[in-house]
């Protein structure tokens, strides 16, 4: 199986409308991790970048100028999924993962959208692996308690998993969801143990 964990930080959100600014991924296959990439994108010129998105983020507007244009970066990111998909073969591609995953999933679809490129989904299932869906199925069970913010920083600090100070950069962002999705997945296989 073939796992692509994506996050993004953005400058809005509206994938339509407003700039992606940062793509972290790291690639699975068969349980085996095969790469792991970063990339800054400067917005199209037609793209929004809210300030208070920019809040969230940490990056400047002077940054945004310097970094990669966005033809170059999904190049880049064309070539690296291309590399374990075959795009003809409508059972060959990845599973999205991500925390909140359909947000990180609809600004990438967008983003090859802009760059007129319509095969996102020869690339990905429609579908994707979403762990804040598993925190709410571990509270509906029993293995989470009820919390009054499911933001990923909150969620990690009531379950124990490490973030530190660099929540809302992707690749932080990744590592820490995945650490949770392990952490979540543990609690029900050991709840499941003692039920039967």
């Amino acid at each position: 199986m073939k796992v692509a964990w994506i996050d993004t930080e953005t400058g809005g959100v509206d994938p339509k409308t407003d700039a992606l600014l940062q793509i972290g991924m790291e690639i699975f296959v068969d349980g085996e991790a095969r790469g792991s990439h970063l990339f800054h994108v400067a917005p199209f010129e037609w793209d929004r970048v809210n300030d208070e998105a920019l809040q969230v983020n940490g990056f400047t507007r002077e940054q945004l100028t310097e970094f990669p244009s966005p033809m170059i970066v999904h190049a880049r990111i064309e070539n690296i999924i291309s590399q374990y998909v075959d795009r003809y073969n409508p059972l060959d591609k990845f599973i999205f993962a991500g925390y909140g995953a359909r947000f990180d999933m609809d600004f990438l679809r967008a983003f090859f959208d802009k760059n007129l490129n319509k095969y996102f989904g020869s690339y990905f299932f429609s579908l994707p692996l979403d762990v804040m869906s598993f925190v709410a199925e571990g509270i509906m069970i029993g293995t989470v308690k009820p919390m009054k913010s499911f933001r990923l920083s909150k969620v990690c600090e009531q379950l124990g998993v490490e973030l530190g100070e660099d929540a809302h950069d992707a690749m932080a962002d990744i590592r820490a969801t995945r650490e949770l999705y392990s952490v979540l997945m543990k609690r029900k296989a050991d709840r499941d143990s003692n039920i039967y």
